[in-house]
């Protein structure tokens, strides 16, 4: 005979991030998203040379057309993001 057994079911739950409370600060023209995650993108660009870049879909402004793979033209990202790059 089995005795009483306990199931615990965990639920996964997914924070949506709202993008208009990210303010616009640098712009990459000509960007090119090559690959996708849920939580970056990776980028192409002629400002980085050979080297394709994560971003953090966090740090990606309403205002990007690089928002998704397959979209390209101009990546914009939050200040924050920029400085910690360097590239303000």
């Amino acid at each position: 005979m089995l005795g009483a057994c306990t199931i615990h079911v965990q639920r996964s739950v997914r924070k949506k991030f709202d993008r208009s409370t990210v303010k616009m600060a640098f712009e990459i023209e000509d960007a090119k998203c090559v690959h996708q995650t849920d939580r970056a993108i990776k980028v192409e660009a002629p400002d980085f040379g050979d080297e394709q870049i994560w971003i953090p879909q966090s740090q990606i402004t309403e205002d990007s057309e690089v928002y998704k793979l397959g979209t390209e033209g101009t990546l914009v990202v939050s200040d924050w993001f920029a400085e910690k790059e360097g590239w303000v």
